[in-house]
């Protein structure tokens, strides 16, 4: 999947400078993430034919979470329009509205993620700052944290799974690990930029909510035990033939890259935490005291899809 064939189906599409922009986002995205050998090993051939729409829709979620990150204030009005924009491009892959609507339903638990960060309104919050009573996933599990994180990725993947001759569990396993770990890395890597939006970067969420290194890095070391612990459970089961053969390895590789950076964090993690901290107060400060939340915020916590009305 090269560049000039991602900027060739940019060019077909009709969008504006931010699209352009979200567009290019996309195509990194993807690339990264190895979509190309993500449908080698899934059998699907011509997803050339696909990738349009799937660019199209990428850009729609990246309109989303642009909204959360520059926005503490939601309006319906705007969450409709972005949403509408996200259904019909999801339908015009899936060709079916309520099959759309379903595989949608990850994008939606991470909005109720963002939500929620917006009600619970504390002393400690601040720019990044994730609720620890958050319900959809398991507040106690940075794992669980960051699989939601990736639920955009997820979508393409099975966007495209849905065209493959069949679909091997083992095989979306391993790729499923590489994104969750992919995720971490892209988290520690950017948290300096994260830092002026509301943004879900779970490094900045763990410091300050944390506030000690101890604490912090902790719970990534436990993070790469579990993370290592289930990359060996498919190593097990993978034959020297099997198609997820080279998903392990390459998992593995990026395992291997996230030790590395937790490890360079934990060599300087006293000035680290102390800037993280010092830059989300800062961020806190000029973005002013939020106002009073919209309605439709009221009753989200443990609700399996609060804004059914505002989302289909």
């Amino acid at each position: 999947m090269t560049s000039k064939l991602f900027l060739t189906h940019l060019a077909a599409l009709d969008q504006t400078p931010a699209d352009c922009e979200f567009g290019r986002k996309a195509e990194l995205l993807f690339a990264e993430r190895r979509l190309e050998q993500y449908c080698d090993t899934l059998e699907v051939k011509h997803v050339s034919r696909s990738l349009p729409k799937l660019v199209a829709l990428q850009v729609k979620i990246y309109a989303l979470d642009q909204y959360f990150e520059a926005n503490w204030d939601l309006s319906r009005h705007v969450l409709q329009g972005l949403w509408r924009s996200i259904i019909k491009a999801a339908t015009e892959i899936t060709r079916d509205r309520e099959t759309a609507n379903r595989l949608l339903d990850d994008i939606r638990r991470y909005q109720e993620l963002e939500v929620e960060l917006r009600r619970e309104r504390h002393a400690e919050d601040c720019p990044g700052f994730v609720s620890a009573q958050f319900g959809v996933v398991d507040s106690g599990s940075l794992y669980g944290r960051y699989k939601l994180k990736t639920c955009d990725v997820r979508l393409a993947r099975r966007l495209v799974a849905q065209q493959a001759p069949r679909v091997d569990p083992l095989v979306m396993r391993a790729w499923d690990l590489f994104d969750i770990i992919s995720e971490c890395c892209d988290d520690l890597n950017d948290w300096g930029e994260d830092l002026p939006t509301y943004n879900g970067n779970q490094f900045i969420c763990l410091v300050t909510r944390k506030r000690e290194s101890i604490r912090v890095f902790g719970e990534y070391e436990h993070l790469l035990r579990a993370l290592g612990s289930d990359l060996q459970i498919i190593e097990a089961a993978v034959g020297p033939r099997h198609r997820a053969g080279s998903v392990v390895a390459l998992t593995g590789s990026r395992l291997d890259s996230l030790r590395e950076l937790i490890h360079e964090f934990e060599k300087h993690e006293g000035a680290i935490i102390e800037d993280c901290l010092g830059g989300a107060l800062a961020a806190q400060q000029t973005a002013g005291e939020p106002s009073a939340l919209i309605p439709f915020t009221e009753g989200l916590v443990g609700a399996r899809c609060p804004c059914e009305s505002l989302l289909r």
